[in-house]
Protein backbone atom coordinates (compact mmCIF):
# COMPACT_ATOMS: atom_id res chain seq x y z
CA UNK A 1 0.00 0.00 0.00
CA UNK A 2 1.75 3.57 -1.05
CA UNK A 3 1.34 5.87 2.04
CA UNK A 4 2.72 8.81 -0.26
CA UNK A 5 5.31 9.42 2.88
CA UNK A 6 2.64 9.25 5.29
CA UNK A 7 3.08 7.88 8.99
CA UNK A 8 0.84 5.50 9.91
CA UNK A 9 -1.06 6.98 12.92
CA UNK A 10 -4.17 8.56 13.76
CA UNK A 11 -4.44 11.25 11.37
CA UNK A 12 -6.13 13.18 8.60
CA UNK A 13 -3.79 11.90 6.01
CA UNK A 14 -3.21 8.41 7.15
CA UNK A 15 -6.71 7.85 7.49
CA UNK A 16 -7.69 9.62 4.09
CA UNK A 17 -5.38 6.54 2.65
CA UNK A 18 -7.05 4.05 4.78
CA UNK A 19 -10.57 5.20 2.82
CA UNK A 20 -9.11 5.51 -0.55
CA UNK A 21 -8.33 1.74 0.42
CA UNK A 22 -11.21 0.95 1.37
CA UNK A 23 -12.73 1.62 -1.65
CA UNK A 24 -10.30 -0.08 -3.81
CA UNK A 25 -11.42 -3.33 -2.21
CA UNK A 26 -14.93 -2.68 -2.75
CA UNK A 27 -14.88 -2.11 -6.06
CA UNK A 28 -12.63 -5.06 -6.93
CA UNK A 29 -14.96 -7.03 -4.25
CA UNK A 30 -16.57 -9.47 -7.51
CA UNK A 31 -13.35 -9.92 -8.80
CA UNK A 32 -10.96 -10.38 -5.76
CA UNK A 33 -13.14 -12.04 -3.12
CA UNK A 34 -11.24 -15.68 -3.52
CA UNK A 35 -8.21 -13.85 -2.98
CA UNK A 36 -5.96 -14.38 0.13
CA UNK A 37 -4.22 -11.20 -0.03
CA UNK A 38 -7.34 -9.21 -0.79
CA UNK A 39 -9.24 -10.50 2.39
CA UNK A 40 -5.60 -9.53 4.03
CA UNK A 41 -5.94 -6.45 3.08
CA UNK A 42 -9.47 -5.77 4.14
CA UNK A 43 -8.50 -7.53 7.70
CA UNK A 44 -5.76 -4.42 7.75
CA UNK A 45 -7.35 -1.88 6.76
CA UNK A 46 -10.40 -2.70 9.06
CA UNK A 47 -8.36 -2.80 12.23
CA UNK A 48 -6.34 0.49 11.39
CA UNK A 49 -8.99 2.40 10.42
CA UNK A 50 -10.85 1.29 13.81
CA UNK A 51 -7.45 1.87 15.82
CA UNK A 52 -6.69 5.07 14.62
CA UNK A 53 -10.19 6.19 14.78
CA UNK A 54 -10.84 7.42 11.64
CA UNK A 55 -14.68 7.60 12.43
CA UNK A 56 -13.74 11.75 13.58
CA UNK A 57 -12.61 12.34 10.31
CA UNK A 58 -15.07 13.23 7.13
CA UNK A 59 -13.54 12.67 3.67
CA UNK A 60 -14.98 14.17 0.57
CA UNK A 61 -13.56 11.83 -1.75
CA UNK A 62 -15.04 10.84 -5.29
CA UNK A 63 -17.64 8.81 -5.63
CA UNK A 64 -18.57 9.29 -1.50
CA UNK A 65 -22.31 8.51 -0.72
CA UNK A 66 -22.32 11.29 1.43
CA UNK A 67 -24.57 12.69 -1.48
CA UNK A 68 -26.91 9.39 -1.28
CA UNK A 69 -29.97 11.06 0.04
CA UNK A 70 -30.45 8.74 3.73
CA UNK A 71 -34.06 8.62 5.09
CA UNK A 72 -34.05 9.68 8.20
CA UNK A 73 -34.24 7.67 11.16
CA UNK A 74 -37.78 6.81 12.30
CA UNK A 75 -38.69 8.28 15.84
CA UNK A 76 -42.30 7.57 16.17
CA UNK A 77 -42.04 3.66 16.31
CA UNK A 78 -46.01 3.49 15.34
CA UNK A 79 -44.90 4.26 11.52
CA UNK A 80 -42.52 1.07 11.54
CA UNK A 81 -44.44 -2.23 10.37
CA UNK A 82 -42.73 -5.64 10.91
CA UNK A 83 -42.70 -9.25 9.26
CA UNK A 84 -40.89 -12.65 9.92
CA UNK A 85 -40.84 -16.49 9.04
CA UNK A 86 -39.60 -18.39 11.00
CA UNK A 87 -40.38 -22.57 12.44
CA UNK A 88 -43.02 -24.33 10.66
CA UNK A 89 -43.09 -21.96 9.10
CA UNK A 90 -45.05 -18.82 11.21
CA UNK A 91 -45.87 -16.15 9.38
CA UNK A 92 -45.72 -12.57 11.32
CA UNK A 93 -47.29 -9.81 8.93
CA UNK A 94 -46.72 -6.32 8.80
CA UNK A 95 -50.80 -6.21 10.10
CA UNK A 96 -49.46 -8.29 13.39
CA UNK A 97 -51.71 -11.29 11.53
CA UNK A 98 -49.89 -14.68 12.71
CA UNK A 99 -50.38 -17.65 10.35
CA UNK A 100 -49.28 -21.17 10.12
CA UNK A 101 -48.35 -21.59 6.05
CA UNK A 102 -48.97 -24.46 5.09
CA UNK A 103 -48.49 -24.46 1.21
CA UNK A 104 -44.52 -25.30 0.07
CA UNK A 105 -43.24 -23.67 -2.62
CA UNK A 106 -40.83 -20.14 -4.02
CA UNK A 107 -42.41 -16.83 -2.62
CA UNK A 108 -41.72 -13.09 -2.55
CA UNK A 109 -41.82 -12.16 1.25
CA UNK A 110 -41.31 -8.56 0.64
CA UNK A 111 -40.85 -6.74 -2.84
CA UNK A 112 -40.44 -2.68 -2.85
CA UNK A 113 -38.35 -0.84 -5.24
CA UNK A 114 -34.83 -1.00 -3.39
CA UNK A 115 -34.90 -4.69 -2.30
CA UNK A 116 -36.83 -8.24 -2.47
CA UNK A 117 -36.76 -11.04 -0.13
CA UNK A 118 -37.61 -14.18 -1.38
CA UNK A 119 -38.08 -17.42 0.49
CA UNK A 120 -38.23 -21.10 -0.14
CA UNK A 121 -40.15 -23.61 2.55
CA UNK A 122 -40.55 -27.47 1.31
CA UNK A 123 -41.12 -30.44 2.94
CA UNK A 124 -38.96 -32.05 5.09
CA UNK A 125 -38.21 -35.18 7.27
CA UNK A 126 -40.40 -36.67 4.24
CA UNK A 127 -43.86 -35.04 5.84
CA UNK A 128 -46.13 -33.21 3.14
CA UNK A 129 -47.11 -31.32 5.96
CA UNK A 130 -44.50 -30.20 7.99
CA UNK A 131 -42.57 -27.63 5.96
CA UNK A 132 -39.67 -25.33 6.89
CA UNK A 133 -37.48 -22.96 5.26
CA UNK A 134 -34.85 -24.22 2.93
CA UNK A 135 -33.46 -20.82 1.27
CA UNK A 136 -33.64 -16.98 1.65
CA UNK A 137 -32.34 -14.69 -0.90
CA UNK A 138 -32.32 -11.25 -0.63
CA UNK A 139 -31.53 -8.66 -3.42
CA UNK A 140 -30.50 -5.13 -3.39
CA UNK A 141 -31.68 -3.09 -6.82
CA UNK A 142 -29.50 -0.37 -7.89
CA UNK A 143 -30.29 3.16 -6.32
CA UNK A 144 -28.10 5.82 -8.08
CA UNK A 145 -25.65 7.36 -5.53
CA UNK A 146 -27.15 5.02 -2.72
CA UNK A 147 -26.36 0.91 -3.94
CA UNK A 148 -25.57 -1.29 -6.50
CA UNK A 149 -27.35 -4.18 -7.36
CA UNK A 150 -26.05 -7.20 -4.99
CA UNK A 151 -27.30 -9.98 -3.59
CA UNK A 152 -27.41 -11.99 -0.47
CA UNK A 153 -28.23 -15.88 -0.39
CA UNK A 154 -28.64 -18.28 2.39
CA UNK A 155 -29.45 -21.60 2.23
CA UNK A 156 -29.63 -25.11 4.38
CA UNK A 157 -27.21 -26.56 2.49
CA UNK A 158 -24.72 -24.38 3.24
CA UNK A 159 -22.12 -25.03 5.91
CA UNK A 160 -23.25 -21.89 7.83
CA UNK A 161 -24.38 -18.77 6.90
CA UNK A 162 -22.44 -16.05 4.14
CA UNK A 163 -20.21 -13.73 5.16
CA UNK A 164 -20.55 -11.10 1.96
CA UNK A 165 -23.16 -10.82 -0.35
CA UNK A 166 -22.79 -13.11 -3.62
CA UNK A 167 -20.35 -10.37 -4.81
CA UNK A 168 -17.61 -9.91 -2.29
CA UNK A 169 -19.54 -6.81 -0.86
CA UNK A 170 -19.71 -6.75 2.97
CA UNK A 171 -20.91 -3.01 2.82
CA UNK A 172 -22.17 -0.71 -0.23
CA UNK A 173 -20.63 3.01 -0.24
CA UNK A 174 -17.31 4.34 1.65
CA UNK A 175 -16.09 2.75 4.87
CA UNK A 176 -17.10 5.74 6.30
CA UNK A 177 -20.26 6.32 4.66
CA UNK A 178 -21.93 3.57 4.36
CA UNK A 179 -25.31 3.07 2.53
CA UNK A 180 -25.73 -0.73 2.97
CA UNK A 181 -23.90 -2.63 5.50
CA UNK A 182 -23.67 -6.76 6.26
CA UNK A 183 -23.06 -7.61 9.84
CA UNK A 184 -21.65 -11.41 10.39
CA UNK A 185 -21.94 -12.35 13.37
CA UNK A 186 -21.89 -15.79 13.47
CA UNK A 187 -22.47 -18.62 11.17
CA UNK A 188 -26.01 -18.54 12.50
CA UNK A 189 -26.96 -15.09 12.70
CA UNK A 190 -26.08 -12.39 9.92
CA UNK A 191 -27.82 -8.98 10.40
CA UNK A 192 -28.06 -6.65 6.81
CA UNK A 193 -29.17 -3.15 7.52
CA UNK A 194 -30.05 -0.80 4.12
CA UNK A 195 -29.25 2.53 5.94
CA UNK A 196 -30.33 4.69 3.14
CA UNK A 197 -33.93 3.50 3.64
CA UNK A 198 -34.25 2.63 7.39
CA UNK A 199 -34.83 -0.85 7.12
CA UNK A 200 -33.22 -3.65 8.44
CA UNK A 201 -33.16 -7.47 7.74
CA UNK A 202 -32.01 -10.27 10.21
CA UNK A 203 -31.06 -13.96 9.07
CA UNK A 204 -30.68 -16.65 11.55
CA UNK A 205 -30.56 -20.79 10.98
CA UNK A 206 -30.31 -23.43 13.42
CA UNK A 207 -29.35 -26.52 12.00
CA UNK A 208 -31.76 -27.39 9.10
CA UNK A 209 -33.96 -24.55 9.89
CA UNK A 210 -33.71 -20.85 8.32
CA UNK A 211 -35.72 -17.75 9.61
CA UNK A 212 -35.93 -14.12 8.32
CA UNK A 213 -37.17 -10.84 9.89
CA UNK A 214 -37.55 -7.33 8.12
CA UNK A 215 -38.24 -3.84 9.84
CA UNK A 216 -38.91 -1.41 7.58
CA UNK A 217 -41.13 1.84 7.44
CA UNK A 218 -44.51 2.29 6.82
CA UNK A 219 -44.16 3.67 3.59
CA UNK A 220 -42.59 0.79 2.21
CA UNK A 221 -44.88 -1.45 3.52
CA UNK A 222 -47.61 -0.19 2.06
CA UNK A 223 -45.80 0.67 -1.67
CA UNK A 224 -47.49 -0.26 -4.57
CA UNK A 225 -44.62 -1.37 -6.69
CA UNK A 226 -44.60 -1.42 -10.24
CA UNK A 227 -48.31 -0.79 -10.14
CA UNK A 228 -49.42 -3.70 -8.70
CA UNK A 229 -46.64 -6.13 -6.49
CA UNK A 230 -47.23 -9.81 -7.12
CA UNK A 231 -48.43 -11.73 -3.83
CA UNK A 232 -46.12 -10.98 -1.10
CA UNK A 233 -46.12 -13.12 2.33
CA UNK A 234 -45.71 -9.89 4.52
CA UNK A 235 -48.73 -8.38 3.14
CA UNK A 236 -51.22 -10.66 1.89
CA UNK A 237 -49.96 -13.81 4.10
CA UNK A 238 -50.08 -17.12 3.04
CA UNK A 239 -53.27 -16.57 0.67
CA UNK A 240 -55.82 -19.20 2.49
CA UNK A 241 -53.38 -22.09 2.54
CA UNK A 242 -53.01 -22.20 6.46
CA UNK A 243 -53.12 -25.00 9.22
CA UNK A 244 -55.81 -24.05 12.04
CA UNK A 245 -53.28 -23.27 14.46
CA UNK A 246 -55.56 -22.57 17.06
CA UNK A 247 -57.63 -25.74 16.41
CA UNK A 248 -54.11 -27.86 16.25
CA UNK A 249 -53.18 -26.57 19.56
CA UNK A 250 -57.01 -27.02 21.10
CA UNK A 251 -56.75 -30.97 19.73
CA UNK A 252 -53.48 -32.06 18.88
CA UNK A 253 -54.01 -35.46 18.79
CA UNK A 254 -57.36 -35.45 16.66
CA UNK A 255 -55.27 -32.76 14.31
CA UNK A 256 -52.19 -35.38 14.01
CA UNK A 257 -54.85 -38.20 13.31
CA UNK A 258 -56.47 -35.99 10.66
CA UNK A 259 -52.82 -35.50 8.95
CA UNK A 260 -50.58 -38.31 8.84
CA UNK A 261 -53.69 -40.73 10.58
CA UNK A 262 -52.10 -41.38 13.04
CA UNK A 263 -52.45 -40.66 16.81
CA UNK A 264 -49.19 -39.96 17.66
CA UNK A 265 -47.21 -36.72 18.93
CA UNK A 266 -43.55 -36.47 18.63
CA UNK A 267 -43.60 -34.43 22.25
CA UNK A 268 -46.55 -34.76 24.56
CA UNK A 269 -48.55 -31.49 24.84
CA UNK A 270 -47.54 -31.25 28.46
CA UNK A 271 -44.02 -31.46 28.12
CA UNK A 272 -44.44 -29.33 25.10
CA UNK A 273 -46.08 -26.32 27.12
CA UNK A 274 -43.32 -27.05 29.71
CA UNK A 275 -40.20 -26.67 27.64
CA UNK A 276 -41.65 -23.33 25.67
CA UNK A 277 -42.82 -21.80 29.06
CA UNK A 278 -38.89 -22.71 30.69
CA UNK A 279 -37.63 -20.99 26.95
CA UNK A 280 -39.75 -17.83 28.23
CA UNK A 281 -41.46 -17.86 25.11
CA UNK A 282 -44.76 -15.64 25.01
CA UNK A 283 -47.91 -15.43 22.86
CA UNK A 284 -47.49 -16.31 19.47
CA UNK A 285 -44.20 -17.43 19.75
CA UNK A 286 -45.03 -19.36 22.17
CA UNK A 287 -48.09 -20.94 19.89
CA UNK A 288 -45.65 -21.96 17.56
CA UNK A 289 -42.93 -23.36 19.85
CA UNK A 290 -45.77 -25.53 21.31
CA UNK A 291 -47.21 -26.58 17.96
CA UNK A 292 -43.49 -27.12 16.48
CA UNK A 293 -42.40 -29.45 19.39
CA UNK A 294 -45.53 -31.66 19.35
CA UNK A 295 -45.45 -31.97 15.30
CA UNK A 296 -41.46 -32.73 15.13
CA UNK A 297 -40.29 -33.02 18.88
CA UNK A 298 -37.19 -31.11 17.29
CA UNK A 299 -35.73 -28.65 19.49
CA UNK A 300 -33.84 -26.97 16.82
CA UNK A 301 -36.91 -24.71 16.22
CA UNK A 302 -37.52 -24.05 20.17
CA UNK A 303 -34.13 -22.47 19.99
CA UNK A 304 -35.57 -20.57 16.28
CA UNK A 305 -38.51 -19.61 17.76
CA UNK A 306 -36.55 -18.12 20.91
CA UNK A 307 -34.55 -16.13 18.35
CA UNK A 308 -37.56 -15.11 16.69
CA UNK A 309 -38.89 -13.44 19.58
CA UNK A 310 -35.30 -11.91 20.42
CA UNK A 311 -35.41 -10.08 16.68
CA UNK A 312 -39.63 -9.37 17.56
CA UNK A 313 -38.77 -7.60 20.36
CA UNK A 314 -35.07 -5.49 19.22
CA UNK A 315 -36.33 -4.22 16.00
CA UNK A 316 -40.22 -3.67 17.04
CA UNK A 317 -40.82 -1.41 20.14
CA UNK A 318 -44.88 -1.20 19.12
CA UNK A 319 -45.07 -4.30 20.50
CA UNK A 320 -45.36 -3.29 24.28
CA UNK A 321 -48.69 -1.92 23.45
CA UNK A 322 -50.00 -5.16 22.69
CA UNK A 323 -48.05 -8.04 24.20
CA UNK A 324 -49.67 -9.85 26.59
CA UNK A 325 -46.59 -12.22 27.85
CA UNK A 326 -49.29 -14.97 27.90
CA UNK A 327 -47.42 -18.65 28.57
CA UNK A 328 -50.39 -21.10 28.49
CA UNK A 329 -52.87 -21.93 26.03
CA UNK A 330 -56.23 -21.24 28.05
CA UNK A 331 -57.30 -18.96 25.26
CA UNK A 332 -57.75 -21.93 23.22
CA UNK A 333 -60.18 -24.05 25.60
CA UNK A 334 -63.46 -22.17 24.74
CA UNK A 335 -63.01 -23.78 21.03
CA UNK A 336 -65.72 -26.03 20.39
CA UNK A 337 -63.99 -28.96 19.44
CA UNK A 338 -65.04 -30.03 16.07
CA UNK A 339 -63.93 -32.78 13.47
CA UNK A 340 -61.26 -31.68 11.59
CA UNK A 341 -62.30 -31.09 7.69
CA UNK A 342 -60.12 -31.33 4.60
CA UNK A 343 -58.36 -34.32 6.13
CA UNK A 344 -55.63 -36.28 3.61
CA UNK A 345 -54.31 -39.23 3.88
CA UNK A 346 -50.87 -38.54 3.85
CA UNK A 347 -48.18 -41.01 4.89
CA UNK A 348 -46.57 -40.48 8.46
CA UNK A 349 -43.33 -39.31 8.80
CA UNK A 350 -40.29 -42.74 8.58
CA UNK A 351 -39.73 -41.76 12.78
CA UNK A 352 -43.39 -42.13 13.26
CA UNK A 353 -43.71 -45.07 11.48
CA UNK A 354 -41.05 -47.03 12.50
CA UNK A 355 -42.43 -46.24 15.97
CA UNK A 356 -45.12 -47.73 14.84
CA UNK A 357 -43.37 -50.96 13.45
CA UNK A 358 -41.55 -51.37 16.55
CA UNK A 359 -44.60 -51.03 18.66
CA UNK A 360 -46.47 -53.81 16.74
CA UNK A 361 -43.31 -56.04 16.32
CA UNK A 362 -43.01 -55.73 19.93
CA UNK A 363 -46.71 -57.07 20.17
CA UNK A 364 -46.53 -59.99 17.68
CA UNK A 365 -43.73 -61.11 19.44
CA UNK A 366 -44.99 -61.34 23.01
CA UNK A 367 -48.22 -63.12 21.38
CA UNK A 368 -45.92 -66.03 19.77
CA UNK A 369 -43.99 -66.17 23.02
CA UNK A 370 -47.41 -66.74 24.77
CA UNK A 371 -48.68 -68.87 22.05
CA UNK A 372 -45.64 -71.50 22.85
CA UNK A 373 -45.67 -71.38 26.49
CA UNK A 374 -49.22 -72.62 26.22
CA UNK A 375 -48.81 -75.36 23.67
CA UNK A 376 -45.64 -76.36 25.63
CA UNK A 377 -43.19 -75.95 23.06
Amino acid sequence: MELRGVERGQSYEYCQILSELGRCLNETASKCHANVRFHALRVYKEKHWKNHRCDSYTFGAEGSTTSCPLWQPIHDHSRLRYCALFGHPHLRKFDGEFQACERQGTYPMLNNRYFTIQVTYLAFNDQDTSSAITSITLLIKNHTGCAVQTQYEAGVEDPGLATTFTDGRDYVGDYEHKSVELIHHSDSYVEIKLLYVSSEIRIRRQGPYLSVAVRVPDRLANEDYDGGSPHQLCVDGCSGSTIPLAEALRSPIEYSKCIWQTMTLRTPKELAIERCRTSNLTDHFFDACVFDLMMTGDEKLLKLAEFSQHDYRALYLPRLSHHELRQDLAIYDALTIKPFTNCRRRKPSSAILTASCHFWTIIIVSLIRRLLVCCNV
